[in-house]
């Protein structure tokens, strides 16, 4: 299926298709809400305190919830686990916003409660974002700390501690 995604602001919302629908086709809303639904559930699961769902932005405005469900996504991901910016961006319904959930990543570092970004990197297992990390370094150490194996800017059994949060729900 084909996504138009805003990654600046436009007249189409970044949930829509060409037909002006979201992703599922079955509605209009943007996002859609069966992945916020399925975002607080697993967030209630784990014991979290979420708010109230979040008000949807109109098509055109900054990306401030896009970056919020980001964030909830990526503190989902256990310690020991590492995913990728497009299995974040497909989770949340738009495939093609990896470089979203990257500037995501690089926007977190003073958001409260905190972001584990350490444990976001690129498809192939690389610490594409270490250099926005207070020291370059810090981003292998955090990996490190939770028995990570990281050889030349890259995760050594990165199939093994992959964790996909589309199979993290299938499994609840």
């Amino acid at each position: 299926m084909d996504m138009d995604v805003a990654i600046a602001p436009t007249n189409t919302s970044m949930w829509r298709n060409r037909e002006n629908r979201c992703c599922c086709r079955n509605h209009r809303s943007s996002p859609p809400p069966h992945l916020l639904l399925l975002i607080e559930t697993i967030l209630l699961k784990k014991n979290r305190r979420i708010e109230k769902p979040r008000e949807v932005l109109p098509a055109g405005t900054k990306d401030a919830d896009f970056f919020s469900r980001v964030y909830d996504v990526v503190r989902l991901i256990p310690p020991g686990r590492v995913t990728s910016y497009g299995a974040i961006a497909r989770f949340l319904g738009s495939g093609r916003s990896a470089r979203m959930v990257g500037w995501a990543m690089n926007a977190c570092h003073n958001v409260h409660p905190p972001v584990p970004a350490h444990r976001v990197v690129n498809r192939n297992g690389q610490l594409s974002g270490k250099m926005h990390f207070g020291h370059p370094d810090q981003m292998e150490r955090l990996l490190k700390k939770e028995k990570i194996k990281v050889s030349d800017d890259t995760i050594v059994n990165f199939q093994q501690v992959f964790w996909d949060p589309m199979q993290a729900i299938e499994s609840l």
